[in-house]
């Protein structure tokens, strides 16, 4: 519900790399999680592409964090100067 909706782009990404599977009901996660018991190679192709997504998320918020602070040095340094006055 809320939770998926404030992570929708991680849970996208995670979704369309084969990550994560959207359960709609219990029955649906006995299913899943049976499958997944009995189907090793699934569990593992699962947990790859989940690290392989998360990396990539991780590059992601490195270069915008990267952006924010070229802008945000700025505005500290002048404000601490402001300050020191």
């Amino acid at each position: 519900g809320h939770a998926v909706l404030n992570f929708r782009e991680a849970y996208n990404s995670l979704l369309h790399c084969g990550a994560v599977r959207l359960i709609s009901d219990e029955k649906m996660l006995a299913a899943n999680v049976e499958y997944l018991l009995r189907s090793p190679d699934e569990r593992e192709k699962m947990a790859s592409s989940a690290k392989e997504a998360l990396e990539s998320m991780q590059g992601s918020l490195k270069r915008t964090k990267h952006i924010l602070d070229s802008y945000l040095f700025p505005l500290t340094v002048k404000r601490g100067l402001e300050e020191f006055r």
